[in-house]
């Protein structure tokens, strides 16, 4: 997680991320990991347009590597948001294949 953020917490399988300036963490639930999939589910009501929404990575083989699909869902209608969401899950997935490729942390937020 730390190409995310550099404070982050683990309760079981609850992960509580930290920023810079937010008055409490995210907390995502980590319902499947494995070499096909990677699925967080927001539990917190932080960020209150999070709630309930669902992060996902599919991965799948290639001759070159590995495809990364990504996807967050489960927005309330007209999110208001989107573009300055995707627009950040666009900077962290360069931070993400930057950590996948060199092994070295650069986390996007630091606390």
């Amino acid at each position: 997680m730390t190409w995310w953020t550099n404070d982050v917490d683990r309760k079981e399988e609850v992960w509580y991320f930290n920023f810079p300036g937010v008055p409490e963490p995210f907390q995502l639930r980590r319902e499947r990991a494995d070499e096909n999939r990677v699925v967080w589910v927001n539990v917190g009501v932080f960020p209150p347009h999070w709630a309930g929404t669902t992060i996902s990575w599919d991965l799948t083989p290639t001759p070159a590597g590995t495809r990364v699909a990504f996807a967050h869902s489960g927005f309330p209608e007209g999110e208001a948001e989107d573009p300055m969401i995707s627009e950040t899950w666009g900077l962290l997935m360069t931070r993400l294949k930057e950590y996948a490729e060199s092994g070295t942390p650069n986390p996007f937020f630091t606390v």
